[in-house]
């Protein structure tokens, strides 16, 4: 498992560049301020995509499928590096259609609805890495890249789920229909209303399916695992909703897309990255200890001032503090994490036998 670490490194220096990008562009006097416009590519191009490229290539158990997160790990270092014009573009893309290929891979080998949202979420993330390597413009971009998080996304959630409600279960595949159609659709001919009902159809019925598991008494894994998910859904629901009404507004598209990518992915990343962790460590369970809970209120509280007070009742002062608690909460969940990781992997080490 050593030797999968520096795939796991490389998309920690996604995140990190991509966070030190974010705080950039929201006022803050740091070096490197010309990282600040690539701030997406290295969450979802770098981070993200090296992230779910590991996860990949570890379930398909080959090693070729290892070139996903290679590419666009080497995607990250290039943009580091200086190099802002095709080449790192070029790496994000080809590691997108590989992904592409691997859920067809997949798909051909077993026919599932698991199998069919990962290939959907695949297609996203093959559009929008595409797109972005000819067009760098934001906004046409960033609804693919939503479809690419959110069907993978969806597949996880969803595998740990199977069967326990048909009438939800109806409903979630109804909404990612109305998604993948919006993505058809440009926004100025109401392909928002389609986006925005899909993201409410998926969070309602999967806020109905979740709620039905186990959630723990007290401070526990379990009530902190389902404390996670909940704040997922909830933060996907205020994305669609702000897909609707906020579009208009001169910071909607910020508040839909934090509440997106900041809320629903990290509240998701902040519950697997414990079984990723123990997986890669070889522990017994998840490095699980209460303060953890720290970090997912604090990520979810300073998202909400980011959002509802910064973004939507335009009080600007709070925005750039705001948004550093946001990276706070992330940094602290990962320190932590490593933390927790390394003190059960040293105790189980010395446990006499």
């Amino acid at each position: 498992m050593k030797s999968k670490l520096p795939f796991f490194a490389l998309a920690l220096v996604g995140l990190l560049s991509g966070i030190w990008a974010g705080l950039v562009r929201i006022g803050f006097n740091l070096p490197a301020v010309d990282l600040a416009t690539l701030h997406g590519p290295l969450m979802v191009g770098g981070f993200v995509g090296t992230l779910i490229g590991v996860e990949r290539s570890l379930l398909a158990g080959n090693g070729k499928w290892w070139l996903i997160p290679a590419l666009s790990g080497a995607a990250v270092i290039a943009w580091l590096l200086g190099f802002q014009q095709v080449a790192p573009y070029c790496l994000v893309a080809a590691s997108a259609l590989l992904v592409l290929l691997q859920a067809i891979h997949l798909l051909s080998s077993r026919l599932t609805w698991v199998s069919i949202v990962q290939l959907c979420g695949a297609l996203c993330f093959a559009a929008g890495n595409i797109r972005l390597l000819f067009n760098p413009l934001m906004p046409a971009i960033i609804p693919f890249w939503m479809g690419f998080v959110l069907c993978f996304i969806l597949a996880t959630r969803l595998s740990e789920n199977s069967a326990k409600n048909m009438l939800m279960g109806g409903l979630v595949k109804m909404g990612l229909v109305l998604f993948i159609a919006s993505l058809m659709i440009p926004f100025h001919l109401g392909g928002y209303y389609l986006t925005g009902a899909g993201l409410i159809l998926i969070a309602f019925g999967m806020f109905y399916i979740e709620i039905q598991t186990d959630q723990g008494v007290g401070w526990n894994y379990k009530k902190y695992s389902f404390t996670a998910i909940m704040l997922g859904w909830f933060w996907l629901l205020t994305s669609g909703v702000g897909v609707i009404l906020w579009k208009e507004h001169i910071y909607g598209y910020d508040a839909t897309t934090h509440s997106f990518f900041v809320g629903f992915l990290f509240s998701m990343v902040f519950i697997h990255a414990l079984a990723k962790a123990s997986y890669l460590a070889g522990l017994g369970g998840p490095p699980f200890h209460p303060v953890l809970f720290v970090w997912l209120i604090l990520l979810s509280g300073s998202l909400l001032l980011r959002v509802f007070a910064a973004d939507i009742l335009l009080l600007t002062s709070v925005k750039k503090w705001s948004g550093l608690l946001n990276a706070i909460s992330i940094l602290g969940f990962l320190l932590t994490l490593i933390s927790l990781t390394l003190i059960r992997k040293y105790r189980s080490a010395h446990e006499p036998i």
